[in-house]
């Protein structure tokens, strides 16, 4: 249970099978069911070295705070992730075709 403008901590296991393009971040969004952001995700650890630099093979942990927004109305809420490339927002397709990942469902509470 998440209440309006409180936070949880996610720390989420990683890793590429290929060098990627330098262009690619890590994206984490908490979303309703109509794709609209639902909350603030922030990387707590910065991550110094760009996608291309990611080593392949190794996994990586970058730990996240996620915030609901406190105009958050009760109910269920998806966090998605994926590689987002920075200039086009095009997402680096995962090795089942899919654009981003299906994390976990989270219910916030009323105020």
């Amino acid at each position: 249970m998440l209440p309006p403008g409180e936070t949880i901590r996610l720390l989420f296991y990683w890793q590429t099978k290929t060098v990627l393009e330098p262009e690619y971040e890590l994206r984490v969004e908490l979303m309703n069911v109509d794709s609209e952001t639902a909350g603030t995700v922030t990387l707590l650890c910065r991550v110094v070295h760009t996608s291309h630099q990611w080593y392949t093979h190794r996994t990586s942990g970058p730990a996240f705070t996620i915030t609901a927004n406190k105009d958050t109305p009760p109910g269920e809420y998806t966090l998605w992730v994926g590689l987002q490339h920075m200039g086009t927002g095009d997402y680096l397709p995962l090795a089942n075709g899919n654009a981003r990942l299906s994390l976990e469902t989270i219910t916030t509470a009323g105020p």
